[in-house]
């Protein structure tokens, strides 16, 4: 058998440690005796709802309002179409009695060339495309020049084609338009972001066959062939 021995500091806390003791329990006691019907189990039932209340509350809160707050569904087809031509009156594709006529496919062919025009003035891809078909190799050498103004960020100075003379002529097959063409490509500058000019080109004519298409509804052009 191990013998303890205690020094003078360690018995004072042995007493102190006794003492304590005692005292919680005679708190125990006070406590039991005041309430003697009281359950546990229903204490502790009330504090779990209690604190089950505090926290759905705490959940449910209102989200404080945001100021920066993005705009409304309104806005936001004014900034979508922020940056692009605005639709003129002088852009509109043109309509007809019955839109099939030589006169309308004129109108037309002219009509494509000033949207050429808006694209290479203020560069937007697509449009040039929107309006020709997929064989038309000089529509897609324009839709390529405007795709580089885009990349670039340069833009024409001033517009790139002038129609000097259209002409329609035979044999184009059913719903096709056939023309004699001649366009004036005027003295040009080409701009970069700053106005700063890049490119230059004096002027000269290009000449040659351009045919449209009528598919019952629209016109698109089918080939244009100038040199």
């Amino acid at each position: 058998m191990i013998a303890y021995t205690y020094s003078g500091r360690a018995l004072r806390l042995v007493r102190a440690v006794g003492c304590a003791l005692a005292a919680i329990a005679l708190l125990v006691a006070c406590t039991s005796s005041s309430d003697p019907g009281a359950d546990p189990t229903e204490s502790a039932t009330a504090a779990e709802s209690e604190t089950s209340t505090e926290s759905t509350t705490d959940d449910q809160a209102e989200p404080e309002a945001d100021d920066d707050v993005g705009p409304e569904s309104g806005d936001a087809t004014d900034t979508d179409a922020e940056g692009l031509p605005e639709e003129t009156d002088d852009l509109q594709p043109p309509v007809g009695s019955d839109g099939g006529t030589v006169e309308d496919a004129e109108k037309f062919f002219r009509y494509f060339i000033d949207v050429a025009n808006e694209a290479h003035l203020e560069p937007k891809v697509g449009v040039i495309d929107a309006l020709a078909s997929e064989v038309c190799e000089f529509c897609v050498i324009m839709e390529t020049r405007v795709g580089e103004f885009v990349s670039f960020e340069e833009r024409a100075a001033e517009p790139m084609y002038e129609v000097t003379s259209i002409e329609p002529i035979d044999g184009g097959g059913k719903g096709v338009q056939l023309f004699k063409i001649r366009l004036t490509v005027p003295a040009n500058k080409v701009l970069d972001a700053s106005g700063e000019t890049v490119e230059s080109n004096g002027e000269f004519v290009m000449s040659g066959q351009g045919s449209v298409i009528w598919d019952g509804s629209s016109w698109m052009v089918l080939e244009l062939t100038l040199g």
